[in-house]
């Protein structure tokens, strides 16, 4: 049984997997499905609108993993060009750390029990469906072969609806009705001592249902119910395919048999109360649709409105078809989208802005106009102060910097404002998508480095395009994947893992140590290095922590990668009272 940590964290991530997708698709469902009671709607036009609302809520699931396998680069665009490591909560160190535990929500705990009630639910009933299924194989292998009546009956109506593939006429159980099983070579049962008259329609209903190939649409309609068993509406549009199916092959045998409509309706009301063989299509699908298929055959259409109402209900299926899929699908956002955080700061608004355009944003004048803009501050250099500052920030529709923010800082107040000083002048040839211009999130990092000579400067990087990459050079190191790596003990276990040095407390040392690693295939957490830190001790004690832990690895496409991450870990002491 998971705990509720575990609970609370599967309620959490199946708000925009699972939830809002069904929601969306479940105010579909209610929608067609009352049009459809409210218009009597009869089953040539019923059929295709309930089968397309069902086929929808799983190719709302399948369909973004599908596109993400046919176009992997397009399913892992990264969402900011600053996104280099993906930041862990901070941790506090000290007298009186803060609290890092994770906190549950009750909410999130109901929710993560739903999801595993659900998940229970549907595999007993996929176990039901896997039985049946073996049941219905063993059903046709022992039934005995059909009279010469029957068998030469079945053969009329596969020559009647046009079957090209031969139907095997077995004779069935005297407490069942008839029924038919198999989709490629179909088996078609008829109870023995049928009239002549009754005969005919059961044979003709048989092989209505085998020439509309029904059997695989009902087997995979068990299985869709079979897997969202939890949903109430799925089990309402089930109920309703089955009637709907029904009455469209109730038409078609007295299309085919019109003089035959006394004996086809006491055929139906004589097996009305027997149930078929596990999975197999019979005759009479429970006396409580009875007098629905009654009245519908007391009413039939003609053969030019049902053909009508046919391409219309396909045509009207598809629209619900496409609306069910593309609303489920985007009310879950993509996975890159869901696990990208921002690293050290993040832009106030993002209306209207995108991360990759058609034509990315052209720097005027260049990185060597740029460079030229850079000033060392007199006092860090004097100092022999070095850092990298990476800057974020939004080029307009005209070209101009907006939105202007350190996203990872060097360390240095003054080494921080000299870079913002030289980018904020800059000038940009506006990004555009279709030809339009648009707003284009954009980065550029600047390094301040002094060289082995007294000279001083200030030297530009250019930023890379927006992909899915290390931006440090090593391409099997992940920024972004599909599944992010999980601290196994969670940040909790971290900072118990975290001692205050010493020294350092003595010392009255305080500070922020910021420690970038690599999460390897196995969990593992290789080349940690230290981004940013007051003081060597408490770099040490920081290292020292973050290698002893151990990660669930991330996964991108299934497989497990190599993922950057960073943590910042917060020495602090507590205050001394006067």
């Amino acid at each position: 049984m998971p705990d509720l940590f575990t609970l609370a964290d599967l309620g959490r991530a199946s708000v925009f997997a699972l939830w809002l997708p069904v929601l969306v698709w479940s105010v579909v469902a209610v929608l067609a499905e009352a049009a459809l009671r409210a218009s009597h709607a009869g089953a040539p036009l019923s059929l295709p609108i309930r089968g397309a609302v069902l086929a929808a809520l799983p190719l709302a699931f399948a369909l973004p993993a599908s596109l993400k396998a046919l176009a992997p680069d397009a399913a892992r665009a990264v969402t900011a060009l600053t996104t280099e490591v993906t930041w862990l909560p901070g941790i506090a160190v000290g007298a009186q750390p803060v609290d890092v535990a994770p906190t549950l929500s009750g909410l999130d705990v109901v929710l993560g029990l739903v999801v595993v009630a659900a998940i229970g639910l549907a595999g007993i009933r996929l176990a039901h469906v896997a039985h049946a299924a073996w049941r219905a194989h063993t059903t046709r292998r022992r039934l005995p072969s059909a009279s010469a009546e029957a068998a030469a009956a079945v053969e009329t109506a596969r020559i009647r609806f046009g079957v090209t593939r031969a139907v095997v006429a077995v004779e069935g159980p005297a407490d069942t009705p008839p029924f038919t099983l198999g989709w490629r070579r179909p088996v078609v049962a008829l109870p023995p001592d049928l009239r002549p008259e009754a005969l005919e329609v059961a044979a003709a209903h048989e092989v209505a249902h085998v020439r509309r190939a029904d059997y695989a649409w009902h087997a995979v309609q068990q299985v869709v119910e079979a897997v969202f068993a939890a949903h109430p509406l799925v089990g309402v549009l089930g109920r309703g395919l089955n009637l709907d199916r029904e009455r469209a092959v109730d038409a078609a045998v007295l299309t085919a048999c019109p003089d035959r409509r006394r004996a086809y309706a006491d055929l139906l009301f004589s097996y009305a109360a027997l149930p078929a063989p596990p999975l197999a299509l019979g005759a009479a699908w429970g006396s409580s649709s009875l007098k629905t298929r009654i009245d519908a055959m007391t009413r039939p259409l003609s053969p030019a409105r049902a053909r009508l109402f046919g391409h219309l209900g396909r045509l009207l299926g598809l629209v619900v078809l496409a609306a069910a899929v593309a609303g489920a699908t985007l009310a879950s956002p993509s996975p890159a989208v869901a696990t990208v955080t921002s690293t050290l700061a993040a832009p106030a608004d993002t209306t209207d802005v995108v991360e990759v355009a058609d034509e990315m944003p052209v720097l005027i004048g260049g990185l060597e106009g740029l460079m030229g803009r850079v000033e060392y501050p007199e006092l860090q250099r004097r100092a022999g102060v070095e850092g990298r500052t990476v800057l974020q920030f939004v080029v307009s529709t005209e070209g101009t910097v907006e939105q202007l923010v350190v996203a990872r800082s060097s360390g240095n107040d003054g080494l921080d404002e000299a870079a913002m000083a030289a980018v904020r002048p800059s000038r940009f040839e506006p990004g555009r998508v279709d030809g339009e211009p648009v707003r284009v999130r954009f980065a550029v990092p600047i390094t301040f480095r002094l060289p082995a000579e007294a000279e001083t400067v200030g030297q530009a990087e250019p930023a890379p395009r927006p992909q899915a990459s290390a931006p440090e050079g090593d391409p099997d190191v992940m920024a972004v994947v599909d599944e992010q790596p999980r601290l196994i003990g969670g940040l909790a276990g971290l900072q118990e893992r975290v001692t205050y040095p010493p020294l350092a407390r003595d010392a009255g040392i305080e500070g922020q140590v910021i420690v970038q690693f690599v999460v390897d295939e196995q969990g593992s957490v290789q080349d940690a290095v230290v981004l940013r830190s007051p003081d060597d001790m408490l770099s040490e004690a920081a290292l020292r922590a973050i290698r002893e832990a151990r990660f669930e690895p991330g996964r991108q496409g299934g497989v497990a990668v190599k993922v950057r991450f960073a943590v910042p870990i917060t020495f602090s002491l507590p205050e001394v009272e006067d």
